[in-house]
């Protein structure tokens, strides 16, 4: 079983899947209890999970599933945009997704921005998109944002499928307090767009020379939806550790880096597996290190 914690080469190539692309996506898996229904159907999976301890649970349950079965920890806005390769699944799955229902919570919610293209980018054609959720609202909405370009088509439910989807954890707890469960089927129509992507992913760097230990005491930077600031500097054995915040898009990071002195001032990257390069960090690093 492939888990994967952003140290691939990305974006993804089909290769990183073996022989068999994967035909389904589930988006936020939770214990998995509906991902290991879609395996049955003897096809490979993609899960996306936010939660590292639902990933850690779902890896060694269905550990049976190692060759089917791929797990991403993440969040899966930038993680299909970005991350998976395009025109690749099936049928998406988006299972009882937390609906942010207070106002000004509003563009938290999955639909918002360009996730209806995202989807789009990552089926097959005629690929489905599947919602199943408590909140009459929340459909209602996102099913205006995805009918609204004319990118999809509403579409039939499979029974099975939905009996399946009912049977959730999810489903029955909120059906014991006596709420309605809604659904809804989006096919995947022939139109094509420009979808675009404007976080620019870089390679991944070993270390940097510096010709300084100097530091500003405080680093923020912001531009529109993009965001880097220096959270806390720590003392060490091994020299310095600098903490850093991210954001762009969806994509949160927190980041370290350790400043060594021997020979020369060398400033390595911790934790680089686990992080996504990207070239606004790499300007920020280089801006407060006075890498040029």
């Amino acid at each position: 079983m492939k888990i994967f914690w952003q140290d691939e080469r990305l974006p993804l190539k089909k290769e990183f899947f073996g022989k068999r692309t994967p035909s389904f996506l589930e988006i936020g898996f939770g214990k998995g209890h509906f991902l290991e229904y879609l395996l049955s159907f003897n096809e490979s999976a993609v899960g996306i999970e936010v939660s590292k301890e639902m990933i850690e649970l779902v890896s060694k349950r269905l550990s049976p599933y190692t060759e089917r079965l791929f797990l991403f920890h993440g969040d899966a806005r930038f993680i299909i945009k970005y991350v998976l390769p395009e025109m690749i699944f099936e049928k998406i799955f988006l299972l009882f997704p937390f609906p942010w229902p207070k106002e000004r919570h509003k563009k938290r919610r999955i639909y918002e921005g360009d996730f209806p293209k995202v989807i789009w980018k990552a089926l097959k054609e005629e690929g489905k998109f599947y919602v199943v959720t408590d909140e009459e609202e929340f459909l209602s909405e996102l099913k205006e944002r995805f009918l609204k370009d004319g990118l999809f088509s509403e579409s039939e439910f499979e029974e099975d499928l939905k009996e399946k989807a009912y049977q959730t954890k999810y489903a029955k707890k909120w059906k014991e307090k006596g709420k309605e469960i809604f659904s809804l089927c989006l096919k995947k129509n022939q139109k094509e767009f420009f979808l675009e992507k404007r976080i620019k992913i870089t390679g991944k760097p070993d270390h940097f020379l510096l010709k300084s230990t100097e530091f500003p005491e405080d680093y923020m930077r912001k531009e529109e939806d993009r965001v880097f600031t220096l959270k806390q500097v720590f003392s060490s054995e091994s020299g310095m550790i600098f903490k850093f915040f991210s954001k762009e898009e969806d994509l949160s990071q927190t980041l370290f880096f350790l400043m060594e002195k021997k020979r020369n001032i060398i400033l390595r990257p911790l934790f680089r597996e686990k992080t996504v390069f990207t070239e606004w960090i790499m300007q920020n690093i280089e801006d407060f290190f006075r890498i040029k």
